[in-house]
């Protein structure tokens, strides 16, 4: 996911970049019990992202913040 051309170009951290992921998913997560979504479908763009974002869902399904997750390749979805 491109997020803007500041997080693109700039040499920022891995922890500035997690938690600009995490901030990003839960913001989606907000905005799914609004507009009553099924499912986020979330491409990822790197092994990182692969990575955290695949630990950050396995987390928020054991705090059962969501019911599930399900991954395609590069692609993940988030059942909220």
């Amino acid at each position: 996911m491109t997020l803007s051309p500041y997080y693109d170009f700039e040499d920022l951290s891995e922890d500035a970049y997690a938690d600009t992921l995490t901030d990003f998913i839960l913001a989606l997560l907000d905005v799914s019990k609004t507009k009553a979504a099924d499912t986020l479908k979330i491409h990822l763009r790197s092994p990182l992202e692969a990575r955290f974002l695949g630990q950050l869902a396995s987390v928020l399904e054991k705090a059962k913040v969501i019911r599930g997750t399900k991954r395609s390749g590069m692609w993940l979805d988030i059942n909220p």
